[in-house]
């Protein structure tokens, strides 16, 4: 696995980042909601449980590193990296999207 982390101020405050993940097994990509610490995932767990959007949200009980996930890409081209650029910004800002709006609900 291989993975950057980043935040917003509103997630900071919260003890809360978004990591965009590559999963080398799979040989895909997504983006994860983790916590600071356990204390603060196991907070924000009951948020997202029973959340529905237009963006498909899991949970992997092995991954105790993230909150939430979603599949940015299965299939990555990394022969046009522009695209897969793309696909990842956009993904990642959808999610921060959902994310911000569950939190705020």
């Amino acid at each position: 696995m291989s993975y950057f982390s980043l935040s917003t101020k509103s997630l900071k405050d919260k003890g809360l980042k978004i990591a965009v993940v590559y999963l080398h097994e799979k040989g895909t990509f997504e983006v994860w909601l983790s916590a600071r610490n356990r204390e603060i995932a196991k907070k924000y767990e009951a948020v997202f449980d029973n959340n529905v959007s237009d963006v498909i949200l899991f949970h992997d009980i092995n991954n105790q590193d993230a909150i939430i996930e979603c599949t940015l890409t299965s299939v990555p081209s990394f022969e046009d990296q522009a695209l897969l650029t793309d696909i990842i910004r956009e993904g990642v800002g959808k999610f921060i999207t959902i994310v911000s709006n569950l939190l705020i609900s």
